[in-house]
């Protein structure tokens, strides 16, 4: 059995080994299971009117 690696070793470990992958276009019926390769942005904001009694608000914990 291998000794344990510090969590900051194994992330840079990971991110060594990371190979970026090839963004694509795919119609909409083909891309299941794809992810985006870009951020996507809606062209409204919906819904159009605050209509929670939490908006806004946010929950925060401890960092990973």
């Amino acid at each position: 059995m291998t000794d344990p690696v510090r969590w900051d070793e194994a992330r840079r470990r990971a991110h060594r080994a990371a190979v970026p992958l090839l963004v694509r276009p795919v119609a909409l019926a083909g891309a299941a299971g794809a992810v985006l390769g870009a951020p996507l942005v809606a062209a409204v904001a919906l819904p159009t009117a605050d209509c929670s009694a939490t908006d806004g608000h946010a929950v925060r914990g401890p960092a990973p």
